[in-house]
């Protein structure tokens, strides 16, 4: 989610945010970028595909047109009728047949149209078109240093309730505040947390957070970030609140809180233009940036966290406006 200031990012955003070296690491290796985007198409569509699908030919068939529609038969039995219009949820059906042939440990099954997954001595029940999604963020080790258990926890960058979800079955939070700008997602997240029962100890809100408060377009017909029109942009659709962090804070009352921050590079905004009081409400945070760390890392340092973070992942983007991406995770706990 973007604030007004934060619309351009990209290349100058990611030179700010990296170290001399990280920086070098990416202008050495920028090559090497370029081709592993075009690689990760043929994964995406090809690999992908063939692996988890009987008859992979008709898929590609139906996508140049010779077939307008097929029945796709999947490695873990499930059948599938495609046609152009439905490629999203064919991409859905094969991350999760490839999630369960690479982790056949985890017995993820089906029932009633929706799927089932382990959460440690719980099943979680989601729909299927975010299942695998779902099931990958229950089950890596993303969050590992965010210390929720028995905490209340922010949640920004809601989405699905995947991770609310995760830090109250699994980790013992107390409660999550989890805030989702798009509707039609937010939609599915209370209607997953709700369907596990978690209602009582999750929240769902309609709203966004980000580094100045007011309000934003969104284009409810669609869940992709590119639709978020920022305030003087004009378009059509829902209009959704931006809160700062110092108001969730203080309508929240949190203290000695965990934060939980995936907002599509709006989290430079959130801690450039925070209150020390804001920040310093958590003991425990944990961050993905999109365009580099340094703004982030600096601001928690200054304000008395121990803090490390991984090494970017560099993602090049030629046709969506921001031509690079350097991303990863920071992690923050409050020295004592």
């Amino acid at each position: 989610m973007k604030s007004e200031s934060e619309t351009n990012l990209g290349w100058d955003t990611v030179k700010e945010n990296l170290s001399g070296f990280d920086k070098l690491r990416l202008i050495l290796g920028s090559p090497v970028i370029i081709v592993a985007y075009a690689l990760s198409f043929v994964n995406d569509f090809g690999i992908q595909t063939m692996s988890a699908t009987r008859n992979w030919w008709d898929v590609f068939l139906v996508m140049t047109g010779i077939e307008n529609e097929s029945m796709i038969f999947l490695n873990d039995g499930t059948e599938f009728m495609l046609s152009k219009p439905l490629f999203g949820k064919l991409r859905s059906k094969i991350e999760l047949a490839n999630f369960k042939r690479y982790r056949p440990n985890i017995r993820i099954s089906a029932r009633n149209g929706k799927v089932l997954i382990p959460i440690g001595s719980k099943t979680i029940t989601v729909d299927q078109d975010y299942a695998a999604q779902i099931a990958t963020e229950f089950h890596t080790s993303h969050y590992d240093g965010l210390e929720v258990r028995r905490r209340t926890v922010v949640d920004i960058g809601g989405y699905v309730g995947d991770t609310a979800m995760f830090f109250v079955a699994k980790q013992g939070a107390s409660h999550v505040y989890s805030y989702e700008p798009f509707t039609t997602i937010y939609e599915v997240a209370k209607r997953e947390v709700s369907a596990n029962g978690l209602s009582s100890r999750i929240t769902m809100l309609n709203a966004a957070v980000a580094g100045a408060r007011g309000q934003t377009t969104v284009n409810d017909k669609t869940t992709n970030f590119s639709a978020v029109r920022t305030p003087g942009k004009r378009g059509s659709g829902k209009n959704i609140p931006i809160f700062t962090l110092d108001d969730v804070v203080r309508k929240l009352k949190i203290k000695g809180g965990a934060l939980k921050v995936d907002c599509e590079g709006a989290e430079y905004g959130i801690f450039r233009n925070a209150s020390s009081e804001a920040i310093r409400s958590f003991d425990t945070i944990y961050v993905e940036y999109h365009y580099g760390y340094k703004t982030v890392v600096d601001r928690l340092e200054k304000e008395g966290y121990r803090v490390t973070h991984t090494t970017p992942v560099y993602q090049f983007h030629p046709f969506s406006g921001k031509s690079i991406m350097a991303m990863g995770s920071i992690t923050a706990r409050k020295k004592r």
